[in-house]
């Protein structure tokens, strides 16, 4: 590698280490799973419902059932989609 290039697994000192996802099917990673998540596609698990009441689940499924429930119990009337619901949360 030229100066500043980096050889494709070597250790950079300072930088945290990622660990390959294993190889599905004809190579490529994970076998059937969904693709994975680019810069700004984090995981999705709080939401802060505007009547101030914070919502966190464990993973987006969760934070989902958590937020229909809410909505169901105290704001009846309201119902909202999975993707609503994830185009709000952070």
């Amino acid at each position: 590698a030229g100066l500043g290039e980096v050889e494709p697994g070597a250790v950079v000192e300072g930088q945290p280490q990622r660990e390959r996802a294993p190889a599905g099917p004809g190579g490529g990673p994970g076998g059937g799973a969904p693709p994975p998540r680019g810069r700004g596609d984090a995981l999705k698990t709080r939401l802060s419902c505007p009547c101030g009441e914070m919502i966190q689940g464990a993973d987006e499924d969760d934070l989902v059932a958590k937020a229909q429930a809410h909505l169901a119990e105290n704001h009846p009337g309201h119902e909202y989609s999975r993707d609503e619901i994830l185009f709000i949360a952070y």
